[in-house]
């Protein structure tokens, strides 16, 4: 028998103990947590892995749970302080760890919540960063862990997000190259030559040179060839949605993404997209990012219609008011600086502008009764009706979008999420809130 063969046969023998040991492993632990594998050469045996035993060690250690190995072996601790549950084997040049860099299978339970869930990324990024709150990668790690172990894929971003640092942060925490981890990513362009309030490192129009230069930014900076979704950000009036739409479809056609969705646009906007679309044979949008939420309710009448007449799955953000729905603010507060409300910073204003006011403040205090009769959180309510009385449909493939500044903010938030109705009296107070609101809501669209 050659040499080849007997290596051959030698891997596959290690491939089956490996997977055996991954199924025995995985019995024993909670759902959401993976298994952190033993040395290859405590699965061979005494005998060194065959020269293919290369590309099992890369397969190893992507299964490795919470290790992040140094590029030396000698530093590395297992449990108890040991190094007998760690790689004894040299990591080949071309993986090279590093703390911002090592990437590792991630598990999920499954889902619990009655619609999809999707964790938005804007608050991951470089100190300083407009949006950006999140800044060491191992904080963010341990964030979208959290966010895994409860069943959800999607990971949200955007060109602007941080300067362009939200979607650097994604790369650089392993999370962008397809199928590596199991994470899905989307990522926008705004037309930020066109709107100069919007803080932004790179300006664009949509033009078709333009977004075709935006998509490889992205897809240079996320580090990859390819991504799941892809939006326009928010409407460019001034460039005729022909040029748009063929740009983007040109790089649907080579594989640059899976996925097209568009964000902020009119109702009627979207109607004309799709009679472009259709027109030409070009990819049509499938899912629509907006803004919604238990005291803000004008997509329904206006928007929600013209989605379901063409497919469209919903992505609701601000599904707490960029956190006003806490109930922690009132019209003289002071705020956390470079935080959503902070009047200091472009997002700031905006944020303001679309709830800092009279009507929102009465609408929080309507609720907050009520909220306290049940012994439950205005946050929590909020949400709670953003899973089971709004107008989201897991038939149409919509989905709440949250952010988060903190595990402790992610964790309770998903658990909220994945808690049932909310009693009648409560859905009366909200509906109440709403009703103050109404007359003076902020648009859907931009």
């Amino acid at each position: 028998m050659s040499k080849a063969v007997r290596a051959f046969r030698r891997t596959g023998q290690l491939c089956a103990r490996l997977a055996a040991h991954v199924r025995q492993q995985s019995r024993k632990l909670p759902a959401g947590y993976s298994v952190a594998l033993p040395p290859l050469s405590a699965i061979a045996g005494a005998q060194s892995p065959p020269p293919l035993g290369d590309a099992l060690l890369g397969l190893h250690n992507r299964f490795h749970l919470h290790c992040h190995p140094p590029t030396s072996c000698e530093d590395r601790t297992g449990p108890q302080g040991t190094n007998s549950a760690l790689p004894s084997h040299p990591i080949p040049p071309n993986r090279t760890p590093t703390k911002t860099t090592t990437a590792r299978m991630t598990t999920t339970a499954q889902a619990k919540t009655r619609v999809k869930v999707v964790f938005g990324c804007m608050t991951f990024g470089a100190a300083g960063a407009e949006q950006a709150r999140v800044h060491d990668l191992n904080d963010c790690r341990a964030i979208v862990d959290i966010f895994a172990s409860h069943g959800h894929t999607e990971l949200d971003t955007a060109r602007m997000y941080g300067l362009g640092s939200s979607e650097d942060y994604l790369r650089q925490l392993g999370y962008t190259v397809p199928n590596s981890q199991g994470f899905e990513v989307a990522t926008k362009v705004f037309p930020s030559a066109r709107k100069a309030n919007f803080p932004s490192k790179d300006k664009y129009t949509f033009s078709a040179a333009d977004i075709s230069r935006s998509i490889d930014d992205s897809l240079r900076t996320l580090g990859t060839s390819s991504f799941d979704l892809f939006y326009l950000h928010s409407p460019d009036r001034e460039t005729p949605l022909e040029a748009t739409l063929e740009a983007v479809n040109a790089a649907y056609v080579q594989g640059k993404f899976k996925r097209f969705g568009v964000s902020n646009y009119r109702a009627d906007e979207v109607d004309q997209i799709i009679q472009i679309a259709d027109k030409n044979g070009w990819v049509k949008p499938v899912v629509y990012q907006g803004l919604y939420n238990a005291i803000t309710r004008t997509a329904e009448e206006a928007l929600f219609p013209t989605l379901r007449k063409h497919g469209i799955a919903y992505y609701a953000y601000n599904p707490l008011g960029g956190g006003f729905f806490t109930g922690a603010f009132n019209p003289q507060s002071d705020v956390e600086k470079g935080s959503r409300f902070d009047p200091e910073r472009a997002q700031g204003q905006m944020y303001r502008q679309r709830y800092w006011t009279e009507h929102y403040f009465n609408a929080i205090e309507a609720i907050r009764p009520v909220a306290e009769k049940h012994g439950l959180s205005t946050a929590e309510i909020a949400l709670r009706w953003m899973m089971h009385h709004s107008a989201l449909d897991p038939a149409h493939g919509d989905a709440v979008i949250i952010g988060a500044s903190s595990t402790k903010h992610i964790e309770q938030n998903l658990i909220d999420l994945e808690k049932g109705p909310l009693p009648q009296d409560v859905l009366d107070a909200v509906d109440k809130a709403w009703n103050i609101v109404k007359p003076h809501a902020p648009a859907y669209h931009h």
